[in-house]
């Protein structure tokens, strides 16, 4: 095992699988993409070390099974990338912040919050598709898995 991919306790570690779930949501094109993984930890039993496993993002911390992969499907089973300002802005953030087109361009929001004339309101990424909805969370999500699913076309 890597160093770097040891946690701060000597008890965990890092697990680099991928995201082993059925069809790809939207919300979990961004848990891959904010680096969320695994932490595989140890517990005693009988003399024995037990291994389980839990996922963590920002303040949430998943509860803890004793199947890999299962904390993960937990995670995006709650489902908060699609309902929660508080988890779906560090990722509009990190894109804005560090992403850039083949020839150097950077990426921002082109259109955010502004309405058309319906009452929707309008996102969309620089050289993406436009998103309406009368939610603006709604469009913004949207066009965050608009991006994602492109830099994953892109292979990026």
């Amino acid at each position: 095992m890597k160093e770097q991919d040891k946690d701060t306790h000597n008890t965990e570690l890092r697990t680099n699988s991928p995201l082993f779930i059925d069809g790809v949501s939207g919300s979990a094109l961004i848990a891959n993409y904010m680096g969320i993984q695994e932490v595989k930890s140890f517990y005693e039993s009988g003399g024995q070390n037990v291994p389980i496993w839990y996922s963590k993002y920002l303040g949430y911390r998943t509860p803890t099974f004793s199947v890999a992969n299962k904390s993960l499907i937990h995670l995006l089973n709650e489902n908060k990338f699609n309902n929660s300002w508080e988890w779906l802005m560090p990722v509009i953030e990190k894109i804005i912040l560090e992403e850039k087109f083949q020839d150097g361009e950077s990426v921002f929001l082109r259109t955010f919050a502004m309405i058309d004339m319906d009452g929707n309101f309008m996102v969309r990424f620089n050289r993406h598709s436009l998103f309406k909805h009368k939610d603006l969370f709604i469009a913004s999500f949207e066009a965050v898995v608009d991006f994602l699913r492109n830099r994953s076309l892109a292979g990026r």
